[in-house]
């Protein structure tokens, strides 16, 4: 049992609570904590990850997934936790836009390498946001973009069971929603350009 307390909590969505594992400073908990939804994400989560485990694919572009641990707050799932070269947490894509870290050159190439890897081991960004991405930088301005949340489905349910049978379908499902993920790239981008011009 691992005791988990307020002052270890990172992050809170609208389902799921992460946490900094007390025990092991390279790995953090998520925790299901509100439980009106009907999916429950870390159960589809773990799910869709066995499924590749399974396949061997390789996980240079995901938050490795190490299974259920009990906490005193629930049930809950570990994941490798991103960190930059200097041991800080490494920030979300949304932010590395925002501040504008990046040159365009450099946004295109992470972008391009990680379509690539998508689409090569046939990996499904399902709920594909600027911050469920985390943009690694795991040498001085030597960048990767890594998942860390919103793989396999948003729901369980025929879709899902699909994605995991029909590579084809899978393949269809991961080009619709990487269109989806450049058109979030775009209006933060405006957002961007709204700011720059007030």
């Amino acid at each position: 049992m691992i005791k988990l307390e307020d002052k270890f909590l990172f992050s809170k969505g609208s389902e799921r609570a992460c946490y900094n594992h007390p025990l092991e400073k390279d790995k953090i908990i998520k925790i299901l904590y509100n439980k009106k939804y009907k999916s429950n994400q870390n159960y589809l989560e773990y799910k869709y990850y066995k499924k590749l485990k399974t396949k061997n694919v390789s996980f240079s572009h995901i938050a490795r997934c190490y299974g259920f641990i009990e906490t005193s707050k629930g049930n809950g799932l570990v994941f490798e936790k991103i960190t930059d070269y200097n041991g800080n947490t490494s920030r979300t894509f949304r932010d590395i836009l925002l501040d504008e870290t990046l040159s365009y050159t450099e946004e295109k190439k992470l972008l391009n390498e990680l379509e690539h890897y998508l689409l090569k081991n046939n990996i499904l960004f399902a709920d594909s946001t600027t911050v469920n991405l985390l943009c690694k930088e795991y040498q001085i301005n030597k960048y990767k973009l890594i998942i860390i949340d919103g793989l396999g489905a948003k729901r369980e349910g025929l879709k899902f069971r699909l994605y995991l049978m029909f590579n084809f379908y899978n393949k269809y499902k991961i080009i619709k929603q990487w269109k989806i993920f450049l058109k979030n790239i775009d209006k933060v981008k405006k957002k961007i350009k709204l700011n720059q011009q007030l």
